[in-house]
């Protein structure tokens, strides 16, 4: 399929391996890619409404994840430190996060309220479910 063609192009430039899935599955590999192409861009809030997968996704708790890096026997520290498998062993822990924030994702958030100004300039209008 041609979604399938312009995935692998992106994955490629990457040096990732091609994407072989179809149907439902490819769908999925889609929203993954465009979760971590546009990571910092600000699109993950408004994708998850408009595939409605929000309460999936949005509404779920946050997890952090703890580095421990112990120096190898016989290794000298880099200083400063930075990332290096051949002088560090690495521990990686994923814990929930309950201390800083409490995510509840509420299904009237899909739609936007209409403002009872546009509600007032047109008595046909019927405010969205919730609001």
């Amino acid at each position: 399929t041609e979604a399938k063609t312009w995935l692998n192009k992106i994955r490629f430039r990457s040096g990732m391996p091609a994407i072989t899935e179809s149907g439902a599955a490819l769908k999925d590999r889609y929203r993954n890619e465009r979760r971590i192409e546009l990571v910092y861009e600000e699109h993950r809030y408004h994708d998850a409404r408009r595939w409605l997968i929000a309460a999936n996704t949005l509404g779920r708790g946050i997890k952090d994840v703890y580095v421990e890096a112990t120096l190898k026997p016989g290794a000298t520290p880099n200083v400063p430190y930075r990332y290096d498998k051949t002088k560090y062993t690495y521990k990686y822990t994923v814990q929930d996060n309950t201390s800083n924030e409490t995510r509840k994702w509420n299904d009237k958030m899909y739609y936007r309220p209409i403002s009872r100004d546009e509600m007032n300039k047109n008595l046909k209008l019927i405010q969205n479910p919730g609001y």
